[in-house]
């Protein structure tokens, strides 16, 4: 039979596996968030309806395991060992607070980088009016204004160089007329600054949007913290089956659904599709440079595969 496995996964038991056998395992990681690719090496699946199996991935956070809101999960109410209980709480009926990703159908060209929206308190209403902004296009705006304070901040730097140039001329003496200057001319010092001019301060732009600030959930003073209320990617709890495509079969973290995870992907995997991943809070240590807050909660896929 095919083995759609890694090696580094092991290989299925040959001549012992049976119709609706079952295997599930769950991959845990802190503070980052894991991206599913398919190997090169996979096998390749009968095409569907008579593929070998069925494969469905869930994907959720620690943070967002409690969307209903009702504690009917929670990361310390997960199954597992005392010390690794990384899969949802098996007793429970989890399906209403699962979101299923292929509910609205993709085809091969979707992007792999699609976010869900986000709403945004309308600062001149009472708190009731909501503003929808789609996830790409909250990205695109916010890598704007990142890029207006980064070149702001490189025009400062210049700038600082350059004023110390203007000071340096602007505050030149020349030397006292020597005895015999009359006779032979003053002699030229090595010392005088360049002329230049007097450089143009840099404009500060101005301070970023209070709606990008409503973003700051983890800021608790924010008066309107912006609600994803879609609870559809970010690290809300998750589902879509997949079709593994050897090289091409790809699912970004907390992304809405993509082409890399259609039945027929035909696109190869780009090396770009493992920085799509997005979670709504940052577990970055912003005191270091390379570090992560201790506290940072997990990020978990569990893919279960049933033999059909």
């Amino acid at each position: 039979m095919l083995v759609v496995a890694t090696a580094s996964l092991g290989t299925a038991p040959s001549l012992k596996q049976r119709k609706g056998d079952v295997c599930t395992w769950v991959v845990a990681a802190k503070c980052d968030a894991p991206v599913l690719t398919v190997p090169s090496t996979t096998g390749t699946m009968t095409a569907s309806p008579s593929q070998e199996f069925d494969i469905q991935v869930t994907e959720w956070t620690g943070e967002f395991v409690d969307a209903a809101g009702d504690s009917t999960w929670l990361a310390t109410n997960q199954s597992g060992l005392t010390s690794k209980k990384w899969y949802p709480p098996l007793a429970t009926n989890l399906s209403a607070i699962i979101t299923d990703l292929l509910a609205t159908a993709v085809t091969a060209t979707t992007p792999n980088n699609m976010y869900g929206d986000v709403l945004f308190k309308s600062p001149d209403k009472d708190g009731t009016t909501y503003i929808s902004v789609p996830g790409n296009t909250l990205l695109d705006w916010i890598t704007n204004v990142k890029a207006v304070y980064t070149s702001y901040d490189a025009e400062v730097v210049k700038y600082n160089a350059e004023a110390a140039t203007w000071k340096t001329y602007a505050e030149y003496t020349a030397p006292a007329p020597g005895l015999f200057d009359w006779l032979f001319g003053a002699a030229e010092d090595p010392d005088k600054p360049t002329t230049v001019s007097s450089p143009l301060q840099p404009t500060q732009p101005v301070a970023v949007p209070d709606t990008i600030g409503q973003l700051a959930v983890s800021v608790t003073t924010t008066v309107n913290p912006a609600l994803y209320t879609g609870k559809l990617g970010y690290g809300y709890p998750s589902a879509y089956m997949i079709t593994p495509i050897a090289s091409k079969s790809v699912k970004p973290f907390g992304t809405r659904a993509g082409g890399g995870i259609y039945s027929a992907a035909s696109v190869a995997a780009a090396t770009t599709d493992n920085a799509y991943s997005m979670r709504m809070t940052t577990n970055k240590d912003s005191s270091t440079t390379t570090g992560y807050k201790a506290t940072c909660d997990y990020s978990y896929l569990m893919i279960t595969g049933w033999l059909v």
